[in-house]
């Protein structure tokens, strides 16, 4: 059967040979032959563009962010796609498929960025690779790579892998007091005995110390009557007695010394109790009646280590006292928000030098202990943050602060934010008693985030005052002897937060990048 197809469907074997013009096609028509005419050239209003190239299309500047990432030249590529490339080429050239070779790649180099400081490096090299090429999206991909290694340099820096978490727990006011007693308990029970002309002559020297006029001494039986009288009754008492002074005898001494209170006695009592524990600690030779080197070097070393848990008490005493009444001047002000505030200057009442003696009022700091309080006076960069945006906030309190608020600085603040929450729920097509309610509550946002910041920053700066007072126990010979069998570890919340930050950071990086290219990108252009 044949269909009226057939003929088109022939094969070039079986089709009849071309018709001469002018002759009959087997179908009955006439053969004509067309000429092919080359068309003629127009002139048209493109000729000057593509003469002087003036209107011709230009790539977009680096300012047109959406059409230079649509443009993107990925050749020379970035750090982490060479290293990449690199290792896809070495596992292929082993005999790895280019598929599973590129995925294996690309595996090593983001568990590589697990390492904070390789993800820095990567992160700042991709960084240096995108930024002037107006790549912004991947740029900020790779700031979020370097977080991790920034953190990290930034702790390395303060000369510690990660804060440290102390095992033995912190010493109290109650715990140091009884330390301190303890300690000068086992001195007086030492079996190293003096004689009592060697102490007289120590004790007579003491008083003429006291009597040089400076800094040191300047005192006399007047303004220091009962230091004065209270030693000589003890030199007569065992010049009388004519036995050898034991540490029992020294420590009623220095009982005695310890119970005047305030004033110019009080101080000179401190600095005779001082100048006994310094003859106690290298009594010069002929003076030691009973005791082996042994025992006077243990008695020695008693001294210094009662001395140094009664310095430690006193100090952390004060500067836990100046917390206290701190806190009191907050709560007894108007506004009660000033706890801050009030922490800083008593830490700086503590440690300002007094011009005219050189002194500090803060009994026996160390220049650790110091340091320390000087860092709380002063605040570190998100306290100071916080109290400053606090204060922006209208949650500073004080008469000062209600007098701006009610010129309307605090007005205009919770005006915007009324009318940003009210014209947010109003543009999202909640009914208008709805975004009514949105817009009052909004009004009180910029105050209540002002009240948050503040009380956060006054919560810093006192644990920042809590964490000098727990040094300057750490610093007591007592915390260090148990510290010795248990010594600090690195913080496991820290470890566990940089693990996770570690992890997370460049991801997340990569994941923004993403989400824009889906978002804002034509895939084409990816």
């Amino acid at each position: 059967m044949t269909g009226m197809f057939d003929d088109v469907f022939k094969s070039p074997l079986d089709r009849e040979e071309p018709v001469p013009e002018g002759g009959r096609t087997p179908e009955g028509r006439t053969a004509i032959t067309v000429e092919k005419v080359k068309p003629e050239y127009v002139p048209g209003e493109f000729d000057s563009a593509l003469k002087d190239g003036s209107n011709v299309p230009k790539p977009p500047g680096p300012d047109d962010w959406m059409k230079t990432h649509e443009m993107r030249n990925q050749d020379p590529p970035s750090w982490t796609e060479w290293a990449r490339q690199k290792g896809q080429d070495a596992l292929i050239g082993a005999g790895m498929k280019p598929y599973d070779a590129g995925h294996f790649a690309k595996g090593a180099v983001e568990i590589s960025k697990l390492n904070p400081y390789v993800s820095f490096a990567f992160g700042a090299g991709d960084l240096a690779h995108h930024a002037p090429r107006g790549e912004w999206i991947e740029s900020i991909g790779d700031m979020f790579s370097m977080v991790p290694g920034t953190i990290a340099g930034a702790r390395r820096l303060r000369g510690a892998a990660y804060p440290q978490t102390h095992m033995e727990p912190q010493l109290s006011n109650a715990d140091m007091r009884q330390i301190t007693r303890d300690s000068y308990a086992a001195v007086a029970n030492s079996p190293v005995t003096f004689h009592p002309h060697g102490m007289d002559a120590a004790l007579d020297r003491s008083l003429t110390l006291l009597g040089q006029p400076g800094q040191a001494g300047g005192f006399n039986r007047i303004t220091a009557q009962g230091t004065f009288e209270t030693v000589n009754d003890f030199r007569r008492m065992w010049a009388q007695r004519g036995t050898p002074v034991t540490g029992q005898d020294i420590e009623g001494l220095r009982q005695q010394l310890q119970n005047i209170k305030g004033g110019t006695d009080g101080e000179a009592a401190r600095r005779m109790r001082d100048y006994i524990d310094a003859y106690r600690s290298a009594p010069p030779a002929g003076h030691v009646v009973s005791g082996t080197p042994q025992e006077v070097a243990q008695l020695r070393q008693g001294v210094s280590d009662a001395r140094g848990n009664y310095r430690s008490r006193k100090t952390a005493e004060a500067v836990e006292a100046g917390i206290y009444n701190a806190g009191l001047n907050a709560a007894g002000q108007h506004s009660g928000k000033n706890m801050g505030n009030n922490v800083r200057q008593a830490v700086r009442s503590l440690i300002r030098v007094n011009p005219k003696t050189g002194q500090r009022p803060l009994f026996g700091a160390r220049e650790d202990e110091i340091a320390a309080l000087e860092a709380v006076n002063e605040g570190d960069a998100v306290t100071n943050w916080m109290r400053n945006m606090s204060n922006r906030l209208g949650a500073g309190g004080g008469i000062g602060q209600t007098a701006v608020g009610a010129l309307g600085g605090h007005a205009v603040r919770s005006g915007l934010s009324s009318a940003a929450t009210g014209g947010g729920a109003h543009f999202m097509g909640l009914d208008p008693v709805t975004s009514a309610g949105l817009a009052v509550a909004g009004a009180g946002v910029p105050m209540a985030a002002g009240q948050m910041l503040r009380g956060a920053a006054n919560n810093r700066s006192v644990q920042a005052a809590r964490d000098a007072i727990d040094l300057i126990r750490r610093n007591s010979p007592a915390y260090q002897a148990r510290a010795a069998t248990n010594p600090p570890i690195d913080r496991s919340s820290t470890r566990m937060r940089d693990a996770i930050t570690n992890t997370l950071m460049p991801k997340a990086g990569d994941a923004i990048v993403d989400w824009i290219h889906r978002d804002r990108v034509p895939y084409g252009n990816r």
